[in-house]
């Protein structure tokens, strides 16, 4: 579950410094609230299920078109 990457779905810019997340750019930055955390925990299931789910299609294997 990569909740960075959800993060910065939900939020934008975000960044990870000593294993917390936080909202903003280096400058500007803040912790996630708990709320918030709760909808990036979320967010990060749905796009691991989506990911998952997906798994055949990353499976396929197709001949190189030179084989063709």
């Amino acid at each position: 579950m990569d909740k960075l990457r959800a993060t910065s779905v939900l939020f934008g810019d975000c960044l990870e410094e000593g294993g917390v997340i936080y909202i903003g750019n280096s400058e500007s930055k803040r912790e996630l609230t708990a709320d918030e955390d709760e909808q990036v925990t979320n967010k990060a299931i749905e796009l691991q299920t989506i990911y998952d789910n997906n798994q055949y299609q990353r499976d396929r294997q197709y001949a190189p078109t030179g084989d063709q």
